[in-house]
């Protein structure tokens, strides 16, 4: 140990030391002295840097006696910490401090803040199940609610249902916001359930709910919350090919969400960028892109995003043969999504690490992680995902031999991909099955689907995958016939 650290060290236990010499009722008086000097001396912006410190000199001041100036303190100065931290993403130190406010014995006016500001943390942190429970409970304690407060839970509360595939309560709770929300909430209530809606197939619902988010909330001037819908439009205008109009809206909700200084909305900007980069088959930008909202991510500490990033810059690394960089990265990303029991995550995770062993050679580790995902799948019943799984792993059977089983699983997920909007992914499958229907002789079907993926690919300026398609379709020899 070096001398300055000794000393330092040596100063800290003969502080404490004296600290504890102290009568609990002398500790108290320097405590509420401790908290009357700063608050008279701090300006405000040092009041909140130090308010969790100051709420602590209003505890220990009380002595554990209870004083109600000092409790009211007490709770102000934590509700300014916990705020603080919130506002610069540290979810981990804000839950701590929201989870004492809502332990606090004189905090019942402020309990059911605390109680949804603790659950939003625990979103943040992709721990949708804990989230779920403590918004379950404040919905359903027998308590009023005030109405923002309750649009506020219902709301969250849609969103951990979706995460988890609790689609029946989904639904319900759906319904119930929708019918009662009005105005402002209504605009934000119609966007918050546009990608579930989506997501599983009602597309009409879905896109209606979009159409109308957006006109309430430029009616209502919600800057924010239309950046965030015009995202949505591009994806949507991204999934049906028009990639001229998904270029327009991605890159105005890019500048928008920049203009307004949303991070959190400039990175997800920044992914849908990336997304459309990928089907457009241009790989480079595709993870510049990914990487840029992965800092960002990373920067906020908001681990659900960081898995999805981290997905996505593995996955378009390893279609530029980067294979070595993409494997830690996806698998930190499995590790992560594990950690935080999010399940989606998870399943992206193991088929992005399954189209790694797979073009690698690694072929029964490539197997084991799309099984893996397929169970998870089926648990959580998205089609579309499913539907991209099964595709996926059916190409690694038809490069193992195992012709049977390929077909059958292509059949289902181009089944499933059938009712995504997104012509791209189903052209890329449908391609990548005509080489497996070529082999097998089934000549006039998998010229068909050939004709589907090249105008698909072609309309969408996809030459990449087209070429990949083209050269594995043309290795394929039909069977010859005696």
């Amino acid at each position: 140990m070096k001398a300055e650290e000794a000393y330092i060290f040596r100063h800290a236990l003969l502080r404490d030391a004296a600290y504890q010499l102290h009568m609990p009722a002398d500790r108290a008086r320097l405590h509420r002295l401790a908290l009357d000097i700063l608050e008279s001396l701090l300006p405000e912006p040092d009041l909140e840097l130090l308010a969790l410190e100051l709420a602590e000199h209003a505890q220990h001041a009380q002595a554990g006696q209870s004083d109600d100036s000092l409790s009211r303190r007490e709770i102000a100065y934590l509700q300014r910490a916990a705020a603080h931290a919130a506002r610069h993403y540290q979810c981990r130190r804000a839950l701590d401090i929201y989870e004492r406010l809502c332990r606090h014995p004189h905090g019942a006016e402020f309990r059911p803040q605390a109680e949804l500001e603790a659950a939003l943390q625990q979103i943040h942190l992709a721990d949708w199940a804990s989230a779920a429970k403590r918004l379950e409970r404040l919905l359903g304690d027998g308590a009023r609610l005030p109405d923002e407060l309750l649009h506020r839970a219902r709301i969250d509360l849609a969103r951990c249902y979706y995460r988890l595939g609790s689609f029946k309560e989904l639904d319900d709770l759906a319904e119930q916001i929708l019918g009662e929300a009005s105005g402002e909430r209504r605009a934000e209530a119609a966007l918050a359930l546009v990608i579930p809606f989506l997501e599983r197939g009602r597309r009409e619902e879905g896109t209606a709910l979009l159409e109308e988010g957006i006109e309430l909330a430029r009616c209502h001037g919600l800057a924010g919350l239309e950046a965030q819908a015009l995202m949505l439009r591009g994806t949507l205008c991204l999934e049906a090919g028009d990639m001229e109009r998904a270029r327009h809206w991605l890159d105005e909700a890019l500048a928008r969400q920049r203009r307004l200084g949303d991070l959190q909305g400039e990175a997800k900007a920044l992914m849908d960028l990336s997304r459309l980069h990928h089907t457009r088959g241009d790989r480079v930008a595709a993870e510049k892109l990914a990487s840029e909202a992965l800092s960002i991510y990373e920067r906020l500490g908001l681990q659900a995003d960081i898995v999805a990033a981290s997905g996505r810059v593995a996955g378009m690394i390893r279609m530029q043969g980067r294979y070595e960089e993409a494997e830690p990265l996806a698998l930190r990303g499995l590790d992560v999504a594990r950690e935080l029991g999010d399940a989606m995550g998870e399943m992206s995770a193991l088929v992005n690490l399954g189209g790694l062993y797979k073009y690698t050679g690694k072929f029964s580790r490539g197997e084991e992680c799309y099984r893996r995902a397929i169970a998870v799948g089926r648990r959580l019943g998205f089609p579309r995902m499913m539907g991209h799984v099964k595709a996926n792993f059916a190409q690694l059977l038809h490069f193992m031999g195992k012709l049977d089983e390929a077909q059958s699983e292509f059949e289902e997920g181009l089944a499933l991909l059938e009712k995504s909007p997104d012509r791209a992914v189903q052209a890329i499958q449908s391609g990548r099955f005509a080489a497996l229907l070529k082999q097998r002789g089934a000549v006039p079907r998998a010229e068909a689907l050939m004709k589907f993926a090249r105008e698909v690919l072609t309309e969408v300026g996809n030459t990449t995958d087209l070429q990949a398609i083209e050269a594995a379709y043309a290795d394929v020899q039909p069977p010859t016939t005696a």
